[in-house]
């Protein structure tokens, strides 16, 4: 008996909830695009270019590009806020005086 997931459940495991990306999608991009590195996975794939950018998947994905051998430049999955930062007294309506 095995411990591990099986070969269907492996390959539907979700790495960017986002994006609803799987490791059975990034491994057939990395093995039938010739993929070399984390950014051109990024941008073929989209995991990590959801709302979040990143947030949840990132540690995720830079595993396994380590696994795979992917190269890993520096800032490929940096975060990238989709929205500027709001001040609570701005969503309360309050103007400061």
């Amino acid at each position: 008996m095995s411990g591990g997931p099986g070969p269907a459940a492996r390959q539907a495991l979700v790495l960017c909830r986002c994006e609803r990306v799987t490791l059975g999608e990034v491994e057939r991009a990395v093995a039938e695009l010739d993929i070399g590195s984390l950014r051109q996975l990024k941008l073929w794939t989209r995991a990590g270019m959801g709302i979040c950018q990143g947030r949840v998947c990132r540690p995720a994905l830079e595993g396994l590009a380590a696994a795979l051998g992917l190269a890993r430049g520096e800032g490929e999955l940096r975060l990238r806020p989709p929205l500027r930062p709001l001040a609570l007294s701005d969503l309360a309506g309050e103007d400061g005086a």
